[in-house]
Order: structure tokens, then sequence, then C-alpha cells
């Protein structure tokens, strides 16, 4: 709010305190130190997000302290229940279902994973071809093998599959841009990559697929 009707001194001030918050906690973001820009979003969020844990704590613990002194209270509207709702996990969080399935008898481990933003590799050896965020998005969907033991006949080759299991309201992707080269040193992909106005979920998404958390 404040950024929209404040000058641009004050809002550098604010900015500031924003960054001073966070180093305040996280050291690598302390001063002029230097480090990508996901890595401070992603500490941003976390931090949010451990911090409504902890008002919520606060919350619970005051109430139920306050139903102690006063058993004989009651309660009236929804004091007894309201909680103070996560803007990190409301807009931002969302679930991956990961399939992973045995190439020789099938069988299949479900995993769920949860986080704040997706970060994608940009295909490689394609060169040639007009590279977009969809078409990492979808290379990301791709079913991936890998060694996994069975659990069940003890094969060691499996087939992974991410989908979907529940929508953000606001999806973060971070494209990964760096990759290892023959000398095992990092190098930055330099290619165009082209962002649609639109990005299509449908096809990562099952009939069990949640929608986003209501606001």
């Amino acid at each position: 709010v404040l950024k929209d009707i404040y000058n641009i001194k004050i809002k550098e001030r604010l900015l500031v305190n924003i960054k001073k918050a966070i180093s305040a906690v996280a050291e690598i973001f302390s001063d002029n130190i230097q480090n990508d820009a996901h890595e401070f979003l992603g500490q941003c969020l976390d931090q949010m997000k451990e911090n409504m844990g902890q008002l919520n704590s606060i919350w619970e613990t005051t109430f139920e302290s306050e139903q102690g002194d006063s058993p004989q209270q009651v309660l009236t509207g929804s004091t007894a229940t309201e909680m103070l709702v996560c803007p990190v996990i409301t807009n931002f969080e969302f679930e991956l279902l990961c399939s992973i399935v045995c190439k020789a008898c099938g069988q299949v481990v479900l995993k769920t994973e949860v986080s704040n933003y997706l970060s994608i590799n940009l295909p490689q050896g394609t060169e040639a071809l007009p590279l977009s965020i969809q078409s990492s998005f979808d290379h990301f969907f791709g079913a991936e093998e890998l060694e996994y033991q069975c659990e069940k006949c003890k094969h060691r080759g499996s087939v992974a599959v991410h989908k979907f299991g529940r929508l953000p309201r606001v999806l973060i992707v971070h494209l990964k841009r760096y990759s290892f080269n023959e000398f095992w040193s990092l190098k930055k992909d330099d290619q165009e990559v082209i962002i649609s106005k639109y990005l299509k979920l449908s096809s990562h998404c099952s009939e069990s697929t949640k929608p986003p958390l209501p606001l």
C-alpha cells in the first residue's frame, strides 16, 4: 500500500527496511553481498510463512489461556476459531504429485512435494528450436527415467511423472539458465526464451487436482 502513495525517497527507505528484516535472519543478504534474486524471494516467502505460523501459535496459546481463566465465558462470533491466514500458503503454495513407476513390475510409489515456486531447466540440445516458458514447462513435466530401487521386486529402473496435486493462485516459475559444461563448471545459457501471455497447465493436471485455496 505504501509504495503507491509515497515519494521515491520513502519508497527507498521502505525497501531498505525489508532488506534489513531479511538480513537479520539470513546473513547472506546482508550489506552489499550479491545473491540471486530468486533466492531472496524464496527467503522472503519462507520467512513470512514461518512468522505467520509463530503468530498463530501465539494467538492459539493466548486464546487457550483466556479460556482457562474464564471457563464460564461464552465466546461469540468466530473468536474461538479465528486464525491468521498465511498469504504465502493461500497465494503461492502448490502441491506436486510425483508418481514413481517401476519399469519391471509396475509398482507405483506416490510422493507429494510442497513448494512456493517451480524451478525448471532449459531443454538442452535444442538451440535450433524456438524456446519458450511453455516448452520448458512441458519438458519439466515429461516422463523422466531415474535409478530408484523398487521395494517389491528390487529392480532399480523406474519412470517418474509429475502432476499438480493442488494449484496455486499465483505460480512463480524460476527458469534455470545455468548448466555444467564438460569441465564441470557453470555455464550460462543465453538462448532467447519466448514468454507467452498465457501458460497452459491442463495437461499437467489430473481429475483429482485441487483448485487454489479460497481467499
